[in-house]
């Protein structure tokens, strides 16, 4: 019997408050970021970019701050504003069936829509010039209203925003001759914020593989990807930018690794046999958070 997606549809207003809850749960990550000095901006952004996008990291899990993101990056020959349409119908009404219905959209069917399943919860939103993204949960099962408070609830008493269902993130950027390049990430386990951003003491994953930890810092965030090459570490630094990358830089004595000329002082360039490393200070409040970006072979940069 072909599922009808309006029989267990939540209620405007309980589809309202789910995407308060998730509002509120993004403020709570941004003010974790924060507070954790987790301001990840110009080579870092863009470099995390190439982790979602990148080739490597096709078909294969990215880990940030412990939390795993399957992930898968194709092409679509149809124009961004179609896929965006059907990934928020699939969203929708389809949300377990996200990266099917993408995977098929890449393979030729045009007319692919979401299929199977049950309707997401929380869906957002974001459409940027040249970029769009779009969130929902997929909540594996028919969820009424009682039973969509009670997993609001859950997520509220324990922060973990698997208690609402799995994440369908998709990032859907203009591709070349009309078409899009679509990624496409989906949870694994747990999602645990306060884990994940901790108020004091490391985050949870590990340190470049090459490059020098901070000395004296606190790791705030580490995104990595089996078999790709880019891998992204964050920490906390009592130091302003100017005198964290000082400081930095002393710590390369005795190691592999070859200074290149850099743009100003708070960015570092930085070479090593089969590794290059960008090393970048951003204020924050009297320190900076210093972010070191491995760009390696795959064998280098596998997140572990």
């Amino acid at each position: 019997m072909p599922h009808d997606p309006t029989a267990t549809r939540p209620s405007r207003s309980l589809r309202k408050a789910s995407l308060l809850v998730l509002v509120g749960a993004g403020l709570a990550v941004a003010l974790a970021s924060r507070r954790a000095g987790a301001r990840i901006e110009g080579n870092t952004s863009a470099t995390l970019d190439a982790v979602l996008a990148s080739e490597g990291a096709n078909g294969t899990r990215i880990e940030v701050n412990g939390a795993t993101l399957a992930v898968q990056a194709v092409h679509v020959p149809l124009p961004r504003s179609v896929v965006e349409t059907r990934v928020e119908a699939a969203c929708d009404d389809h949300a377990e069936d996200v990266p099917a219905m993408v995977a098929r959209l890449a393979s030729g069917d045009a007319a692919a829509h979401g299929e199977g399943g049950h309707p997401g919860v929380g869906l957002l939103r974001d459409r940027r010039k040249a970029t769009t993204s779009i969130a929902c949960f997929a909540t594996g099962a028919a969820v009424d209203e009682r039973g969509l408070a009670a997993r609001l609830g859950e997520v509220v008493r324990t922060g973990d925003l698997a208690a609402l269902g799995e994440l369908r993130y998709a990032v859907i950027k203009d591709g070349d001759g009309g078409g899009a390049f679509v990624t496409v990430a989906r949870s694994e386990g747990p999602v645990r914020l306060n884990d994940m951003f901790p108020a004091t003491g490391d985050a949870p994953g590990r340190d470049p593989v090459v490059a020098p930890r901070p000395e004296g810092a606190r790791r705030v965030l580490t995104v990595g990807a089996r078999g790709a090459k880019y891998s992204i570490h964050a920490y906390e630094s009592a130091h302003a930018p100017a005198a964290a990358i000082a400081r930095y830089r002393a710590s390369l004595r005795g190691t592999a690794l070859t200074e290149v000329p850099a743009a100003d002082d708070r960015s570092l360039g930085l070479l090593g046999p089969g590794v290059d490393v960008v090393v970048g200070a951003e204020p924050h409040g009297a320190g900076s958070v210093v972010s070191v970006v491995e760009s390696a072979t795959p064998a280098m940069a596998v997140a572990r």
